[in-house]
């Protein structure tokens, strides 16, 4: 069991880790930040999640326990983000509008997927780039919506053309209805070069936020705002989850999938957010924090729930 955890957590946190040592001895400047969450946001990762989503031919092979999946993936986060409306309703307006978002909007992509993929091979995978996607759109709709609300921001771009932005949206589609199309494999020409890519989504989405988490100013947080926050993410978020996919009937690789990705930290995309709108950077820069310590522990966890109990069957 020991073995395991340690296959998936060292290598997953070790990069995170390898960022923000490369921040601090001077090896990345501050723009390295901007440049590692480029090539992941926009290359890597939309090659990863292709590439995952393409081979399995979703559309065609999906069971009902897939489709299950997705909806108590769904299910789960659309109940936190109902407490975080309700919990919030009379703080001040700054924390109403980051409530939904911090409780959440969790780095499913940059830290649930290369988790998914170290603790549960290809298989795990292709569930955690599926169900990322879906949870990614929904969970920053409903972000979206609450920062144009309460946010201080005068000027506010529609939220469905936020959504159309994401490039992640459009790989999972390309990846669904290709094959619906009758292109069932790629020429080894593109073939090979998606597979480099999305190989190194994992590694590079990974130093990614250690080399963001360097960056966080600890004096400036208002750690009664940003704990429960963190904390709340990562615990409610899995909890709600694995409860959520077990009413639906879910159970084995799926259900630990599931639960993984309910379980990351809050997306760093949160923080962009947060500064565009112009409302509660300092609270989301501690919660984002306070979220990772809490993702350690609980990935950790799961994962030895899944070794060594029968939790999940």
């Amino acid at each position: 069991m020991l073995a395991a955890i340690l296959g998936a957590i060292i290598p997953t946190f070790g990069f995170v880790g390898i960022g923000w040592f490369c921040r601090r001895v001077g090896v990345w400047g501050r723009d390295a930040v901007h440049v590692l969450n480029s090539y992941a946001y926009y290359i890597a990762l939309p090659a990863l999640i292709f590439d995952a989503v393409f081979k399995i031919d979703f559309l065609s092979t999906a069971t009902t326990q897939d489709l299950r999946y997705l909806l108590g993936l769904l299910l789960g986060h659309v109940i936190v983000a109902a407490i975080a409306v309700i919990a919030t309703w009379h703080a001040p307006r700054p924390i109403r509008a980051v409530a939904p978002m911090l409780l959440t909007f969790g780095s499913t992509a940059y830290l649930g997927i290369p988790f998914a993929t170290f603790a549960f091979g290809a298989a795990g995978t292709a569930y955690a780039a599926i169900g990322s996607v879906v949870v990614v759109v929904a969970m920053l709709f409903i972000a979206l919506t609450t920062l144009n609300a309460f946010s201080q921001r005068t000027h506010h771009t529609a939220t469905w053309q936020q959504l159309l932005e994401l490039p992640f949206l459009w790989v999972v589609l390309a990846g669904l209805f290709l094959p619906i199309l009758g292109i069932k494999s790629l020429p080894d020409a593109l073939a090979h070069p998606i597979e480099i890519l999305a190989g190194s989504a994992g590694p590079t989405s990974l130093l990614a936020l250690g080399a963001f988490d360097f960056d966080l100013q600890w004096k400036r947080i208002p750690w009664r705002w940003s704990l429960p926050f963190g904390i709340g993410k990562v615990i409610l978020c899995s909890v709600a989850t694995f409860f959520a996919l077990k009413f639906f009937g879910v159970t084995g690789l799926p259900l630990a999938v599931g639960t993984t990705l309910a379980a990351t930290s809050i997306a760093v995309t949160a923080f962009v957010l947060s500064e565009e709108y112009r409302t509660s950077t300092n609270v989301t820069d501690g919660a984002i924090a306070a979220s990772s310590m809490t993702a350690l522990l609980c990935l950790s966890l799961i994962l030895a729930l899944w070794v060594g109990t029968g939790v999940f069957q």
